[in-house]
């Protein structure tokens, strides 16, 4: 099961803050998972031209991940008030989070979504 790269841990960062966020990978599967964090951090770190945004969750709508680019992925985040930024985000950030099931975790390579669910 998982198919990924990436060793599976019976544990994951829960983070003070508990973000969830419905998750719809590759092969088009839905996770929805609570104490959602990406390297147990609550922002994506996205490179915009020479430069690297920090986008805290708590501002983030929606997030696309598209096409593969060497050791990035291309990414779409919408955050609050429609405003969308276009960058890249490492394939290698590892997404992790708590479902009803146990932990799950993810790379950003295998996501093709991430919407934020807010309270």
């Amino acid at each position: 099961m998982g198919g990924g790269s990436t060793p599976t841990s019976d544990t994951i960062p829960r983070p003070k803050e508990k973000y969830t966020a419905d998750l719809l990978d590759r092969r088009g599967v839905a996770t929805r998972v609570a104490f959602f964090s990406c390297d147990g951090r609550t922002f994506l770190p996205m490179g915009r031209g020479e430069g690297t945004i920090m986008v805290p969750f708590d501002k983030i709508v929606r997030a696309r991940v598209g096409a593969e680019k060497g050791d990035q992925v291309e990414a779409s985040i919408q955050v609050q008030g429609a405003k969308t930024l276009e960058g890249t985000v490492s394939r290698a950030l590892l997404c992790t989070g708590s479902t009803e099931f146990g932990n799950y975790q993810i790379e950003m390579r295998g996501l093709k979504e991430i919407t934020f669910v807010k309270p």
